[in-house]
């Protein structure tokens, strides 16, 4: 490969370096179709902020669930059980939600207890 050649995909790197994708995709998008990427890293953003809000509503709406009875309820039909698991993970992360101490059967492990969460108690 010709000297100028090499010269000049190094240069194309460098800048590609400092072309940094908005802060909320960062780590989401490659370089190679970055406006593809970093359109699909929102979309991502989206859903997981939309299923987020679904679970909060549904610990609004149904009191105190295991992952196994949050993941079965019509609401999140079509929504995979790990995109929903996590994003109950997600609120408890930030203090909405917390492990209530309570363990229940999963219903198609009789033998395994899955723990049960609810609505975080907010101090006064």
């Amino acid at each position: 490969m010709a000297q100028g050649k090499q010269e000049h995909n190094h240069d194309e790197r460098q800048l590609a370096m400092f072309d940094a994708p908005p802060p909320e995709v960062r780590g989401m998008a490659r370089n190679p179709d970055r406006p593809t990427s970093i359109e699909a890293a929102k979309s991502v953003l989206s859903t997981r902020a939309r299923v987020k809000a679904m679970v909060f509503q549904a610990f609004k709406d149904h009191g105190p669930l295991t992952d196994a009875e949050l993941g079965r309820l019509p609401e999140f039909q079509g929504i995979a059980y790990t995109s929903v698991s996590k994003r109950r993970t997600d609120l408890v992360v930030e203090g909405r939600l917390e492990a209530t101490g309570e363990r229940r059967g999963h219903p198609d492990r009789p033998n395994s207890k899955l723990m049960v969460w609810a609505l975080a108690e907010v101090g006064e």
